[in-house]
């Protein structure tokens, strides 16, 4: 659909609005969106270009107290966390706070596990929601450095996930 939206469009520039409700906006141009909108706002963040799993992504790591200070996060507009109980769900944003050892590892082209648990402890404080909702979350492994020839990121994933079950 992408393609399409960009051909039939007359303008020279197609607008974020335009991409936005159209839904085809890539992981890339998702996470340069994200990127724009917190730099408006002030805060730190960057593009990084890496892996989610096994595949090529581009996600964002945000600076709330500015660049390589305590709190680095990772947030992920191309996913989210879900809530979900009977009477509906709650769709919020895919984020993860890093420690700065894991932080460090990512920015070497290390692959991480993000670990949603405080995420999800965060958003049951802040929108009070019970036990009733179930977190529907994942734990994805995501990696910056597209360039790392060291490894290919499939041998390093499975070398993680190996270590992970003894």
């Amino acid at each position: 659909i992408r393609p399409f939206m960009y051909l039939g469009y007359n303008r020279k520039r197609v607008s974020i609005k335009k991409i936005s409700d159209n839904a085809c906006a890539l992981c890339a141009e998702r996470a340069g969106m994200a990127h724009n909108m917190f730099k408006f706002l002030g805060i730190d963040s960057e593009v990084v270009c890496g892996y989610r799993n096994l595949e090529k992504h581009a996600y964002n790591l945000v600076y709330p107290n500015g660049y390589d200070n305590e709190p680095m996060i990772i947030y992920d507009p191309s996913f989210s966390v879900n809530f979900i109980s009977h009477d509906g769900r709650f769709l919020l944003g895919y984020f993860s706070v890093l420690d700065r050892e894991t932080y460090q590892k990512l920015m070497a082209g290390l692959s991480v596990e993000v670990d949603l648990s405080n995420t999800e402890e965060n958003y049951r404080n802040l929108y009070n929601l019970s036990e009733v909702y179930a977190f529907d979350g994942d734990t994805p492994f995501y990696m910056a450095d597209l360039d790392k020839s060291i490894k290919s990121p499939a041998d390093i994933f499975m070398s993680l996930r190996l270590q992970k079950n003894k």
